[in-house]
């Protein structure tokens, strides 16, 4: 029995948690797209934008931000606060093959100083070598 009631008690407790964990979002969401407008990555993000934004029941803004193969977009969207409301729309080339073919723009990566860790990234392999 009084197994049940800290059951109910530790529930009770946890409801208000849950309870505000709904409220996102509270404000519009934003979809990267990594490729300039018109192109075939563009237009399934918009073709999906206003079903996600029904899902959400907010808007969902989709901003174009082509460059460097998806690169751009993607680590625009890395730099994005992380609390949800910056989404990115790609393809899976700017995160898995662009970074091992060329090094990140300058803003996004800076090589890690410490001498007991090393970092794998193909920029920071050419400056070793």
């Amino acid at each position: 029995m009084r197994m049940m009631r800290r059951t109910i008690l530790a529930a009770l407790v946890a409801l208000p948690c849950a309870a505000a964990a709904q409220d996102y979002p509270t404000r519009a969401v934003t979809m990267i797209v990594g490729y300039p407008p018109g192109g075939n990555t563009d237009l399934m993000a918009r073709a999906l934008q206003p079903e996600l934004s029904r899902a959400l029941g907010q808007t969902v803004v989709v901003q174009n931000r082509g460059g460097a193969a998806g690169t751009l977009g993607a680590a625009e969207a890395a730099r994005a606060r992380p609390d949800g409301y910056t989404l990115l729309f790609s393809p899976n080339n700017p995160l898995t093959a662009q970074p091992h073919r060329a090094p990140p723009p300058a803003e996004t990566h800076t090589p890690d100083p410490s001498p007991t860790r090393r970092s794998l990234h193909p920029s920071d392999l050419r400056q070793a070598a």
